[in-house]
């Protein structure tokens, strides 16, 4: 019998993805996050540790495919409706706060002695959070719809719309940001890159709005469920291997196939019949995120200096950012500095920027561990900073009006004439109402 390789990969793929959902289990066990199990078994199986996966070079392909399936999951639950259920204010909150952290993390790096590209890829790494960590811990904790949770998911799904202007900015930094080239080659550069953009943009326009809906429309394919997810995906594949053609990301292409498919009428139908894929999407990439990182590399001192001035310089400035940003658009004090403390970690499209940097050569081998080292801690410690994000902001607000900088004013999650406060309601006491009072008491 023939011998096919590829089941090396799929072993490898197998054995990654059952022991990090083995120890996201038992997190979840005791109160963790299930996502840093995830993390934590690509750390432990990578080549850095006990090596037993990523030792075969195509798993990275499959890697980057989970990737692109998971922004396309991503992009398809950023519908005209749940935008609009934000408005204008929670875009123009998220915009202000990725390009202030873009500047800033990028101004603070290049005057700490980096190049302008590098410190470029650091701030663009720094300024986005994760929406899959800090959506599901809310979720979880009942606060998703208090105003703190509002105003995080607001900025995570500007910041989601965001990836895009991102990570072009990165692709040109990679193929036109060099210091050598003059203000012609830089425009040319530029110009064909926003051409290759346009391209791919109204290719997917095209096929997602026009013809999608045609094919969907069909009877012979309405009366078979299963139609519809295939074609999904293979909008999506076909998405990510137009935009790696034209030398973008295929996350990209993923993203913005996501993104116009969410607008067409069959979008409602197509998220529920990929919604149990993304959990499986979101388990190889967590994982596979893991995989990334040199834990010998990272341990050496100088990679770990710089570990450590990414991670609490970066921390402080998008939280001072982020507080900043939904402040001056009319968020109250507190409620704007527990939004910020959720908002604070450096999430997964950090390691997309910073794998694309590195097969750039625009950030080296030490700093790319060095940022993925940053964004990992900053991962593992955003539960606990989600659960204390109300009592921290409350004792920094209680601190300042003792401090007389600002006076004493109650958020309006606490209204000062309340009288049921920690209380759940429940409505209906079936079998799902059973299980939540059990889970509350």
């Amino acid at each position: 019998m023939t011998d096919f390789s590829g089941w090396n990969i799929l072993g490898e793929v197998l054995l990654l993805v059952g022991s990090a959902v083995a120890l996201g289990v038992a997190l979840e066990s005791i109160k963790i996050s299930a996502i840093i199990g995830y993390l934590l078994a690509g750390v432990l199986l990578g080549p850095s540790v006990l090596g037993l996966v990523g030792n075969d070079a195509r798993l990275e392909v499959v890697a980057e495919l989970g990737v692109s399936l998971l922004l396309f999951s991503i992009g398809l639950e950023l519908t005209p409706s749940r935008l609009r259920g934000f408005g204008f204010r929670g875009a123009f909150v998220g915009v202000i706060q990725v390009v202030l952290t873009i500047l800033a993390g990028t101004s603070v790096a290049f005057l700490l002695g980096l190049a302008w590209r590098e410190a470029a890829i650091l701030g663009c790494m720094v300024a986005l959070s994760s929406t899959a960590v800090v959506a599901r811990l809310l979720t979880e904790r009942g606060e998703l719809e208090s105003p703190r949770g509002r105003e995080t998911l607001a900025v995570l799904l500007a910041q989601d719309g965001l990836l895009v202007p991102v990570l072009i900015l990165v692709g040109f930094l990679g193929n036109g940001g060099d210091k050598s080239a003059s203000v012609p080659d830089i425009a040319r550069q530029l110009a064909s890159t926003t051409v290759d953009i346009l391209i791919m943009v109204a290719s997917i326009a095209v096929v997602g709005i026009f013809l999608i809906p045609r094919i969907l429309n069909n009877s012979i394919l309405r009366k078979n469920r299963d139609f519809a997810i295939v074609i999904a995906i293979i909008t999506c594949l076909a998405a990510a291997w137009g935009s790696h053609s034209l030398g973008l990301s295929p996350a990209l292409g993923s993203f913005v196939a996501g993104v116009l498919l969410a607008r067409v009428s069959f979008s409602r139908q197509i998220r529920a019949d990929t919604g149990a894929l993304r959990a499986v999407f979101l388990t190889l990439f967590f994982a596979s995120v893991g995989m990334l990182a040199n834990v010998r590399e990272i341990v050496q001192p100088e990679v770990l200096k710089l570990l450590l001035a990414i991670l609490f310089i970066g921390l402080f400035l998008k939280i001072i950012i982020a507080w900043f940003a939904i402040r001056i658009t009319g968020g109250h004090r507190r409620i704007a500095i527990g939004a910020a403390i959720c908002l604070a970690q450096f999430g997964e499209f950090s390691f997309v920027i910073g794998s694309e940097a590195l097969r750039s050569e625009i950030i080296s081998p030490a700093m790319f561990q060095a940022a993925i080292g940053a964004s990992l801690i900053s991962l593992f410690a955003t539960p606990l900073l989600v659960a204390k994000a109300k009592p921290i902001a409350t004792s920094i607000d209680q601190l300042l009006v003792r401090l007389h900088l600002w006076k004493s004013s109650l958020p309006p999650e606490l209204p000062p004439d309340s009288e049921l406060f920690g209380h759940v309601i429940i409505v209906g006491y079936g079998p799902a109402g059973a299980e939540v009072a059990r889970s509350t008491v």
